[in-house]
């Protein structure tokens, strides 16, 4: 259905008479969907079960590539409205796709290679002998949880909400900002453990959902709206690997894409009311009424109106991400120079914390991207997305985006195997949840490469440590599931041979 919508769209666009960039660019998007189904179809270890799991990552990252940019750079095309004033002709577009279509066929081939290394490298990180399930301590999970809450609200009177934060005003504190973040990361690690608990009927949902409205709430103050989908993938991934029923975990992701196209248009008219200072982001109270006004001047003018603003929100964030390909090729090396391959090999180095090294390079450049190659004012602080594969190119080359993403496909295969599939095989689910709590925060393929190594690595060892506290001096539990209602058969997943 998909490849036979573009080959219309192709001949609709050559009829009408919409340039050359048009069939180039449809061209394209059919190699990109080819290399995508060529990659779930022979490199999915979930799709070979018959299940496919999104939260593989090559699976996600070819389909939000795909669908979720990509297409979206058809608006471009269509409208200059959705063509950012940097992209000095259209034939860009098109140019600009085959960085993500390398990009992709270097992770499959990485992601391959991850999986036919000798099964001596994966023997020894889990047991081949079955072992009783270990529960995580409810108290210390709460406990974490509590803990986070109240430094979102510390952070909160601090230095304001996410959007517009200001972190200088942590003074001394500012190197350890990070590490706040990670603190506040880690409740979607929490939310994974305890869904993981209740998913499998071992914990009451009361607290499950007590936790999933706070959360709520701390994303709707943020003002930033991803996190959200997040979330939802985290539901998802509990549900999967708790065996749930599978209309009962898609109707949870349709639940929060409503809960989305809700709280957009909201959010949309909540930050400006922030950026002109009407909201005091360091009170409560004030980000409180100011979302009240911002349901106002949404939801309140109208459907009509707030669904404009949530079709112009998505169209136009994730058609410019999928223009800035075709602008970093026309940029560098020509007028910008390659940032250096050695951003690349200072990445085991880059792991070490800002406040051990505080000179430390800055790893998001977001914001210099914005500057120099989409025009913004050298004052601005806002960061522009320029993507995994953009990352790479902008370092050193095409040869950078293939050997890079072929490594990330080694590392995510190892990843994969150590903290899904072994897990489900030996009984060990709960190390699940440290995947799904670290891995969600790189879906975005949005990100920069350098900063989603080190940030994972780093998240790795701060939720693993957690994870591990979780479980410190426990026995074997025999808790009785407090309700099998909602989960389907006990078969694994993943057969043991797979392992």
């Amino acid at each position: 259905m998909f490849f036979t919508s573009l080959l219309l769209l192709l001949l609709a666009g050559i009829q009408r008479g919409y340039g050359e960039a048009w069939p180039h660019y449809i061209s394209l998007t059919l190699l990109m969907g080819l290399t995508t189904v060529l990659g779930i179809r022979f490199g999915s270890v979930s799709y070979r079960r018959g299940r496919l799991d999104l939260l593989e990552l090559p699976v996600w990252y070819s389909l939000w590539t795909l669908l979720g940019l990509t297409s979206f750079g058809f608006f471009g095309l269509l409208n200059r409205k959705y063509l950012h004033p940097a992209v000095g002709d259209m034939s860009w577009l098109p140019q600009g796709l085959w960085l993500p279509i390398l990009g992709l066929f270097g992770l499959w081939i990485g992601y391959k290679l991850g999986w036919v290394l000798p099964a001596s490298v994966h023997s020894h990180s889990v047991p081949r002998r079955n072992k009783a399930w270990l529960e995580p301590n409810f108290v210390f999970v709460w406990l974490l949880y509590g803990i986070i809450c109240i430094e979102r609200l510390w952070r909160i009177s601090i230095m304001g909400v996410a959007y517009g934060a200001d972190i200088t005003a942590l003074g001394e504190l500012s190197d350890l900002n990070q590490w706040f973040n990670y603190l506040e990361q880690a409740s979607l690690l929490v939310i994974a453990i305890v869904a993981l608990q209740v998913f499998r009927g071992r914990w009451a949902k009361r607290s499950l959902w007590i936790m999933v409205g706070l959360e709520l709430f701390f994303i709707f103050l943020s003002g930033f709206m991803k996190q959200l989908l997040w979330l939802g993938l985290v539901l998802y991934g509990a549900m999967r690997y708790g065996r749930y029923r599978l209309r009962i975990r898609w109707s949870i992701i349709a639940a929060i894409i409503a809960i989305f196209a809700i709280l957009v248009p909201i959010v949309e008219a909540y930050r400006p009311l922030i950026s002109a200072g009407v909201v005091n982001t360091r009170s409560l109270r004030s980000l409180i009424s100011g979302l009240g006004q911002a349901l106002k001047l949404s939801w309140g003018q109208g459907i009509g109106n707030a669904f404009q603003m949530l079709t112009n929100k998505i169209i136009c964030r994730q058609a410019v991400v999928a223009e800035t390909w075709g602008i970093i090729l026309h940029t560098t090396p020509n007028i910008i120079p390659y940032w250096g391959v050695d951003r690349l090999l200072m990445i085991p180095a880059y792991v070490v914390p800002r406040a051990l090294w505080p000179s430390k390079p800055m790893l998001s450049l977001g914001v210099d991207f914005n500057i120099r190659y989409l025009g913004a004012p050298p004052t601005t602080n806002s960061s522009a997305a320029f993507t995994l594969f953009g990352d790479l190119y902008l370092s050193a080359g095409w040869s950078a985006v293939f050997v890079g993403m072929a490594i990330f496909g080694i590392i995510v295969a190892l990843l994969y195997r150590h903290l899904v599939v072994q897990p489900l095989c030996h009984g060990r689910i709960s190390l699940t949840a440290l995947y799904i709590g670290t891995l969600v925060w790189i879906m975005d393929p949005g990100i920069g490469y350098v900063g989603a190594i080190v940030g994972s690595i780093q998240r790795f060892v701060f939720f693993g440590v957690l994870l591990y506290l979780f479980h410190l001096h426990l026995k074997k539990t025999k808790t009785i599931p407090n309700s099998s209602r909602g989960r389907g058969s006990h078969e694994n997943l993943y057969r043991c041979s797979q392992c």
